[in-house]
């Protein structure tokens, strides 16, 4: 059974940006939110640690988003080693049909 394989290299190269890009601001905002939830501990003392009980659900957030932010930039990687793969596979047929 064969089958054709196609790809259009430059709108993956592109959606594999954007990924990477949806990755590093899943970053930022992880560390946005570990700055916030420290703020959260420390106002816990001036509010009797009604803070508290809402950082520690944010403190289940982090690694999540964490999780989430190291998936996207895997799959960016792997999206950008298929688009050059790729080419490298056309590249190597049309020279083999160009001799």
């Amino acid at each position: 059974m064969s089958g054709t394989i196609s790809m259009i290299p430059d709108a993956v190269q592109e959606m594999a940006g954007g990924v990477g890009e949806m990755g590093e601001a899943i970053s930022t905002f992880a560390k946005m939110l570990q700055a916030f939830i420290a703020v959260l501990h420390a106002a816990a003392l001036i509010s009797f640690g009604a803070t508290e009980a809402q950082a520690q659900v944010l403190e289940a957030i982090v690694p999540i988003a964490n999780q989430l932010a190291d998936w996207a930039g895997e799959t960016s990687e792997g999206m950008m080693a298929a688009v050059n793969s790729y080419r490298e596979v056309v590249e190597a047929g049309a020279q083999m049909l160009g001799d």
